[in-house]
C-alpha cells in the first residue's frame, strides 16, 4: 500500500476511497482501505506515496534537468467539485497538482514528478533570463474562487495554501518562486487569476519570492 516517497513524488495521508469528484469524510480510513488520489485535510499529515491511486489523465513527463523551482497560483472560476471533475476529464486537457476549497480541503490531482497542464503559454523571468515552458518547472495550485475580484479567499483556504506550500518546500528543495497565473501568462493580460489574492504576505510567510 504505502511506501516511502522521494522528493519528486506526491504526498497524501491515507483516506477512505472515494470517487474523485466527491468530498471525503473527515474520519480516517481503516488501515486496509485503499487510498484516494490526493485527498488530504488540514493539517497535512505524514509524507507518503501510494500505489493504485487515480490521478488526472491530463499530465505528462517532466523534462530531465529542469528544476521544480516555481509554484503557480490559479483560481478555479467554478466550484471545487466541478473543478476537480473537470481536471479528471481527459477532454478538458487541464489539470493542477492541487485544488484547495474555500474550507481548506486539499485535493491532489497530479503527482509532483509529472507536469500538470495548468500554465499554458507563459513567459517567466528567472535570474534575468526568460523561460517559456513554465509547466516543466512548476507546481500548479488552484484556489476555489470565482475570480471576479469580489469573491473572497477565506482564512481557512489561505492557511491551507500556506500549510501546503511549507510541506512542498520540505519535499522539493529547489522551490524558490511563488507567482500568479496572471504574472506569467503570455501575452500579458491573457489571464487574471487569482484575482484579488494578495501574494505579498503569502510570499513573506513561505519565504518564496516573485519572478525576477
Amino acid at each position: 500500500m504505502a511506501r516511502r516517497m522521494d522528493p519528486a513524488t506526491s504526498c497524501v495521508p491515507q483516506r477512505r476511497a472515494r470517487r474523485p469528484c466527491r468530498r471525503h469524510k473527515s474520519s480516517p480510513a481503516p488501515p486496509h482501505a485503499p487510498p484516494v488520489a490526493g485527498r488530504v485535510q488540514r493539517p497535512l499529515g505524514a509524507v507518503r506515496e501510494y500505489q493504485g491511486v487515480e490521478w488526472s489523465p491530463n499530465k505528462s513527463a517532466r523534462p530531465a534537468g529542469v528544476p521544480i523551482d516555481t509554484i503557480v497560483l490559479h483560481a478555479t472560476v467554478g466550484k471545487f467539485d466541478g473543478a476537480v471533475a473537470w481536471c479528471m476529464n481527459p477532454e478538458s486537457k487541464v489539470s493542477y497538482h492541487y485544488i484547495i476549497s474555500k474550507t481548506g480541503q486539499v485535493h491532489q490531482l497530479v503527482p509532483l514528478n509529472r507536469q500538470a497542464w495548468h500554465a499554458g503559454v507563459c513567459r517567466m523571468t528567472i535570474g534575468g533570463k526568460t523561460v517559456k515552458n513554465v509547466n516543466a518547472r512548476s507546481i500548479g495550485i488552484a484556489l476555489e474562487n470565482r475570480n471576479d475580484g469580489v469573491d473572497p479567499y477565506p482564512d481557512d483556504q489561505v492557511e491551507a495554501l500556506i500549510n501546503l506550500i511549507e510541506q512542498l518546500k520540505g519535499q522539493v528543495r529547489s522551490l524558490r518562486y511563488l507567482v500568479s497565473h496572471a504574472e506569467v501568462a503570455y501575452p500579458r493580460g491573457r489571464k487574471s487569476d487569482p484575482k484579488g489574492l494578495n501574494l505579498a504576505p503569502i510570499r513573506a510567510r513561505t519565504e518564496l519570492r516573485g519572478q525576477g
